[in-house]
């Protein structure tokens, strides 16, 4: 299961940076996520996260992840890209990328299939009006999905992408 979404948001690029990577922030524009919890702290922007989503039709499992998140701010100069590690300001690109990893601390649980995340995050760059933002997805839910599941998948993360957009402006 492969999706990528594009859009350009309203927003700065600061203020996307500090909204997607406060995981508070997470359940509010997806809306099939249930539970996310910090299982590790490694350093500045990189963390192990777990994740549960409820059941996108009845009679399907719900799915589950931990997932290593790395998040990275850089400037591009002359085709030459620092980086900034956290710090959002004078950044003109940032990126967040997630893949699965095993954790100790979160073992499989009850009741949910555990999915494999090959990479999830955004792609974003300063534009001179707005921002330039990438959703990038690609995993294996795990397990069996109906047709439907599947095709509907394409309209959730359209919407996540609008969604996020909206909350960012009430932010700002």
């Amino acid at each position: 299961y492969q999706r990528r979404v594009h859009g350009v948001m309203q927003c700065t690029l600061p203020a996307f940076q500090a909204f997607i990577t406060d995981s508070r922030n997470a359940t509010q524009f997806d809306t099939m996520l249930k539970t996310i919890e910090l299982v590790e702290e490694h350093g500045p922007g990189d963390k192990t996260m777990y994740t549960a989503f409820s059941s996108p039709v009845f009679g399907v499992t719900p799915r589950d992840m931990v997932t290593r998140v790395i998040s990275q701010c850089l400037q591009e100069a002359d085709g030459v890209y620092t980086m900034l590690g956290t710090e959002a300001e004078g950044a003109s690109v940032f990126a967040q990328a997630a893949a699965s990893v095993e954790h100790p601390g979160k073992p499989p649980v009850k009741g949910h299939m555990r999915g494999h995340t090959y990479v999830y995050g955004f792609v974003c760059r300063q534009l001179p009006k707005g921002l330039s933002v990438h959703l990038l997805l690609s995993m294996d839910p795990k397990g069996w999905l109906p047709a439907s599941a599947i095709d509907q998948s394409n309209k959730v993360q359209l919407q996540k992408l609008v969604r996020l957009a909206q909350l960012i402006a009430k932010k700002e």
